[in-house]
């Protein structure tokens, strides 16, 4: 009989955010690179009008776009989970029937086998009795370089502790409050509607969305901006040869709340991964207990 099973997969979308040259960027390549997904900006795949693509309509559909795309892949995500629990259900029934008649097979063989297996025991239990003995010495030694080495693997397989079937981490390239900085008019009527959106997410659907803010000191800053234009001058048509939109990106981003603010002066990738990855596999640990 097929089983049908229906379950929702928990996604939790890591927005990282922050001015030009705070590191967001390479730390995606860093995520991207230890297994997990990452979305990028999408700004490329914006139709062109005759409006300009920073006017606050334009930054609308931007925001629109990013909660679509979040909801598509919600649908994929589920989708795929629902085809593996009902091919788990459906081979543990088949396999369930099987035992049943290996059980009954084995039960006549085992009683065959005890009466044989009484008389070799009493001479194998003599021999055993001494191999034991040195076997357990050795394996006292092998335990404890075991030990040793377990330790070190351990920080070096955080990705394959995280329950996917189950729970779904999405690493995003800024999030849709960016949009509120990058419109030329009027981006704080987006404000209220964008928090309101990943409320709504969070109520009907499983996703969760939080906002990374990478902060790094203004001289720092500056000096990582001015080192990525001369190897990358076309960005000056992003203005990011001022200093002054800098500062002004910069104030944007501290007088806004983030659900995690994490300093990247230093730009330790590993350091970050551990800060913002821990909280969600706790999350995951305690709902299994």
């Amino acid at each position: 009989m097929t089983v049908k099973t229906i379950t929702k997969k928990l996604i939790t979308v890591l927005c990282l955010e922050g001015c030009h040259g705070s590191g967001k960027t390479e730390l995606c390549k860093y995520f991207s690179k230890v297994g997990f997904t990452v979305l990028d900006e999408a700004f490329l795949d914006m139709p062109t009008f005759s409006i300009p693509n920073q006017s606050l309509t334009m930054e609308t559909v931007w925001v629109s776009n990013w909660f679509q795309r979040l909801l598509k892949m919600e649908l994929i995500e589920n989708s795929n989970n629902n085809i593996n629990n009902n091919n788990i259900n459906n081979n543990n029934n088949n396999n369930i029937n099987n035992n049943n008649n290996n059980i009954n097979n084995n039960n006549n063989n085992i009683n065959n086998n005890n009466n044989n297996n009484n008389n070799n025991n009493n001479n194998n239990n003599n021999n055993n009795n001494n191999n034991n003995n040195n076997n357990n010495n050795n394996n006292n030694n092998n335990n404890n370089n075991n030990n040793n080495n377990n330790n070190n693997n351990n920080n070096n397989n955080t990705i394959n502790k995280f329950d996917n079937q189950h729970h779904k981490v999405f690493i995003a390239d800024r999030s849709p409050f960016s949009a509120i900085l990058y419109s030329k008019n009027n981006g704080h009527y987006l404000d209220p509607i964008i928090s309101e959106q990943i409320k709504e997410l969070k109520r009907y659907t499983n996703i969760d969305i939080k906002t990374v803010y990478l902060k790094v000191e203004k001289d720092v800053l500056w000096e990582r901006i001015q080192k990525r234009l001369e190897e990358q001058p076309e960005r000056k048509k992003y203005n990011e040869d001022s200093y002054q939109w800098m500062q002004d990106t910069v104030d944007f981003y501290e007088s806004r709340k983030w659900d995690y603010i994490i300093d990247n002066n230093t730009f330790s990738p590993g350091s970050i991964f551990t800060q913002l990855t821990t909280p969600i596999l706790e999350q995951q640990n305690n709902k299994n207990i």
